[in-house]
């Protein structure tokens, strides 16, 4: 009778740790980028082929050189290890630019990205 208690109480315990990394894997995405000139708009993000994608519009013609810093964060959480980076779109016109973010720290909730337009 103990061994099967000590079997089921074994179980139990590693099904716990299995559920506690898996959820301690998860994290929301937070990209912290700053802008060379006003004027962006936020479209969203999507995960595309294990990237983040974050997409940004340039609306105006007329920039203003102003540094802009915005923080964007994701609605769901993400496994950080199988998430191969996060990339950011900044649309004008017909040009595209596509910058890679980098990883500056995971802390409670949060894997925070920061990056640059340049």
């Amino acid at each position: 009778m103990r061994g099967k208690i000590f079997v089921i109480i074994t179980l139990l315990l590693m099904a716990a740790l299995m559920v506690y990394n898996a959820s301690s894997r998860e994290k929301r995405i937070v990209l912290e980028i700053t802008f060379k000139a006003e004027g962006v708009e936020y479209m969203g993000y999507e995960l595309i082929n294990n990237t983040l994608v974050f997409k940004f519009k340039r609306e105006d013609d007329l920039i203003l050189p102003v540094i802009k810093k915005m923080r964007v964060k994701t609605d769901e959480r993400f496994d950080i290890n199988e998430i191969r980076g996060v990339e950011v779109v900044i649309i004008h016109g017909n040009n595209t630019t596509i910058r890679k973010a980098k990883l500056v720290v995971i802390e409670d909730g949060d894997a925070i990205y920061e990056v640059e337009e340049h």
